[in-house]
C-alpha cells in the first residue's frame, strides 16, 4: 500500500547535536484524516499540527541541553514530534511521552529509528477527559512546549500535572505568547507550585522573529 503523506527530513542542530527529524512536509495532506480527528476527538483545523516541528519545541530542546537529568524520571506532554525528549533520550535520560494524537507513536518510531537512540514509551492522555498514566506513575521533571493552545487546557493539564508530579517535581513549559499562560500559573500556584519565567525570541522557518517565554514551576 503506498503512503499518501508526504514527509520532510530535516537535521537540527542543537548546540553540539544533530537529531533528525521526520515530519509533514505539507500539513494540507492530513486534512483528508476527517474522520481520524472526529475519533480522537481533535478539530479539523489542529489535527495535522502535531507533525510540524514548532519553534517553542526547538527553544525546549535546548533548555534540555544543560539540563540535569541524572536519576530524574522525566515526562514530555504535548509532545508532537518530540524534539526535546529525542535529544534527551540521546544524553540518556529516562524519559516518556504523551499526546492526544493517534500518529504521533507511527512518528515517534521512525524519529527514534533514524536517530538511533533508545526507545522512547510513548503513552496515549487525553488531559481533558482524564486519562492518566497507568498506575499514575509520578515524574520529577515535566515539561511541554505550545501546549496552551485555548483557556481550558490550562486547568485540564495542570490537573494532569498534579496527577503525575512527585511532591518534589519541576515543570518547565515554553508558551510563543499565545495568552493562556496566565490562567495557567493560577492553577499550577494553586497545587503548590512556584513560578518564574525567561523571556525568549523564537525564530520560525522564514526567521520571522517571535517573543515567548519559558516557564519554570518548582513544587519542592
Amino acid at each position: 500500500m503506498i503512503d499518501p503523506l508526504r514527509y520532510r527530513y530535516q537535521t537540527v542542530e542543537i548546540g553540539d547535536m544533530e537529531i533528525h527529524i521526520r515530519s509533514l512536509r505539507d500539513i494540507l495532506d492530513f486534512h483528508h484524516e476527517s474522520s481520524m480527528a472526529q475519533d480522537a476527538d481533535i478539530c479539523d483545523t489542529q489535527f495535522p499540527l502535531f507533525g510540524v516541528l514548532w519553534p517553542s519545541s526547538l527553544i525546549l530542546a535546548e533548555v534540555m541541553l544543560t539540563r540535569k537529568i541524572k536519576n530524574l524520571n522525566i515526562l514530555e506532554v504535548g509532545c508532537g514530534l518530540a524534539l526535546p525528549s529525542i535529544l534527551l533520550s540521546l544524553r540518556g535520560a529516562s524519559i516518556k511521552v504523551t499526546d492526544n494524537h493517534p500518529s504521533v507513536a507511527t512518528f515517534l518510531t521512525e524519529n527514534i529509528r533514524i536517530n538511533q537512540c533508545e526507545p522512547i514509551p510513548f503513552i496515549h492522555a487525553d488531559w481533558e477527559n482524564g486519562h492518566e498514566l497507568p498506575e499514575r506513575e509520578q515524574f520529577d521533571l515535566i515539561i511541554g512546549s505550545d501546549v496552551l493552545y485555548q483557556r481550558d487546557d490550562s486547568a485540564d493539564l495542570s490537573n494532569f500535572i498534579n496527577l503525575h508530579s512527585r511532591q518534589k517535581c519541576e515543570v518547565i513549559i515554553v508558551d510563543p505568547n499565545r495568552g493562556n499562560q496566565k490562567e495557567f500559573k493560577k492553577q499550577m500556584k494553586a497545587i503548590g507550585f512556584a513560578h518564574s519565567k525567561d523571556e525568549r525570541i523564537f525564530y520560525d522557518e522564514f526567521q520571522s522573529k517571535l517573543k515567548g517565554s519559558v516557564h519554570y514551576y518548582s513544587r519542592l
